[in-house]
């Protein structure tokens, strides 16, 4: 018998910017995130900017606003893919 081939796991990868997160009072925290089959995990890339707009420049270039992506924590501004 043939061995069974595994298909390959996708990973999408979501940017969240927050503000105030815990100890970064009055900032801007951009996180990336691994989103996949078994789960939501969040990357070590966290970088933090002092405006909206500094946060956004640290996005990689190509990625979109997903507004269709909901949550329940108020310190969340946008989120990115």
């Amino acid at each position: 018998m043939a061995p069974r081939r595994r298909r390959p796991i996708t990973t999408l990868r979501v940017y969240t910017i927050h503000r105030d997160r815990a100890g970064h009072a009055g900032r801007f925290v951009v996180r990336a995130w691994a989103v996949r089959p078994n789960g939501v995990r969040p990357t070590g890339a966290v970088r933090v900017a002092d405006t909206l707009d500094e946060a956004r420049a640290l996005l990689p270039a190509g990625l979109e606003p997903a507004s269709d992506i909901r949550s329940d924590d108020p310190t969340l501004i946008e989120t990115w893919r």
